[in-house]
């Protein structure tokens, strides 16, 4: 065979198979990194947003003794959804694009005796993981509970994890602090 392209039936077309080199390579890992970074970075805020106007509600809907209505449902699992969301683009930074992770993970040891490091390869994921897992558990057992008890365990449920996220986001000031709003490095005109 000649040096053709393949289709995708799989059969060889004219032409010449196109070569990536690294730098090109790396410079896409790169942008990938900094795209899915903006897009973790500033989901917080509508994270953040939905959370507290669910505590809020539920926080009314206890006070008030107002029925558990399907609003509030969708509102309870647009939150959850929200949070799975968010772990998930995080997760993917970690074990695929965050060159601080990969670099953490070629010594360990001196990984957890720097704060920045420690906080990203350990602490950060480690209270998500547990916020993830709690909001998800409570959702379960908010749907699973009678309709009066729904807005006390909502509240309580939402008032935990958001303690367990505030306590895992990075904020400016902390020793691995990061800005409220990332905008460095937004090179797509999208962002």
């Amino acid at each position: 065979m000649s040096s053709t392209a393949a289709t995708a039936s799989g059969r060889w077309s004219g032409g010449t198979p196109r070569r990536v080199d690294a730098g090109s390579a790396a410079a896409y890992v790169v942008g990938v990194y900094t795209i899915v970074l903006l897009v973790h970075s500033w989901l917080r805020w509508p994270l953040l947003a939905l959370f507290l106007l669910l505590l809020a509600r539920a926080g009314a809907g206890w006070a008030r003794r107002t029925p558990w209505r399907p609003a509030d449902t969708s509102l309870l699992q647009a939150a959850t959804h929200l949070l799975s969301l968010q772990f998930l683009i995080g997760l993917l930074l970690y074990v695929a694009f965050s060159p601080s992770i990969r670099a953490a993970f070629e010594d360990i040891g001196a990984a957890m005796r720097d704060a920045q490091l420690r906080y990203f390869l350990a602490e950060h994921t480690l209270l998500m993981a547990i916020a993830v897992t709690f909001m998800h558990i409570a959702a379960g057992r908010i749907k699973r509970a009678a309709a009066e008890r729904r807005f006390r365990r909502t509240a309580i449920a939402v008032l935990i994890t958001l303690l367990l996220v505030g306590a895992a986001i990075p904020w400016p000031g902390m020793s691995a602090g990061r800005p409220l709003f990332r905008i460095e490095g937004a090179a797509p005109a999208f962002f």
